[in-house]
């Protein structure tokens, strides 16, 4: 029997962020995860590119990316440089929603880290983003927990496991 945490990052992330506020929505990125192939196959159409490149393309800003034609951005790499899909990428509107949504849970996430200060040009402190590298870590965080809970399941229940990145495998079936 096979098991997956669908659309674990956005879906566990979004869920930390209404613990943090209990009336923090996201719109756009609930959407996204309860009909994720709906919507990956319309931006995907839309922006004339495929649908595993939409997948890409979201979990790419869930930690931080920026859509840019900047020659060494990483999305635009994965699009094989396709300038005029960055640009359609750019203006869609039902992904532009789903930044917005990532963009403020990420505001509210932000209470979880230490706080850092940067110096601007005018010499006055400011706070400083968030990297990539604490938001994947808040992520794998997030999973680890959720992992550690099935796991111990599985072994209460006795059923054999082998886990994988976000989901397992097991010799029984599991009432999810």
């Amino acid at each position: 029997y096979n098991y997956d945490i669908e659309a674990a990052a956005p879906t566990l992330l979004l869920q930390r962020a209404q613990q943090i506020d209990c009336d923090f929505a996201a719109p756009a990125l609930t959407n996204y995860i309860h009909n994720r192939t709906q919507v990956r196959d319309q931006i995907a159409a839309d922006c004339g590119i495929n649908a595993k490149h939409v997948k890409f393309v979201i979990n790419a800003l869930l930690n931080g990316a920026v859509i840019s034609s900047y020659r060494e951005n990483k999305i635009l790499a994965e699009l094989n440089y396709d300038y005029d899909a960055i640009k359609r990428l750019q203006h869609h509107t039902v992904l532009a929603d789903i930044r917005k949504d990532i963009s403020a849970m990420w505001k509210t996430l932000k209470v979880t880290f230490p706080v850092r200060y940067n110096t601007n040009c005018n010499g006055k402190q400011i706070s400083a983003r968030l990297t990539s590298k604490q938001k994947s870590g808040l992520y794998r965080e997030l999973e680890s927990q959720c992992a550690r809970v099935i796991r111990s399941y599985l072994r209460k229940n006795k059923i054999k496991v082998f886990w994988e990145h976000d989901g397992w495998r097991c010799d029984k079936a599991v009432y999810t």
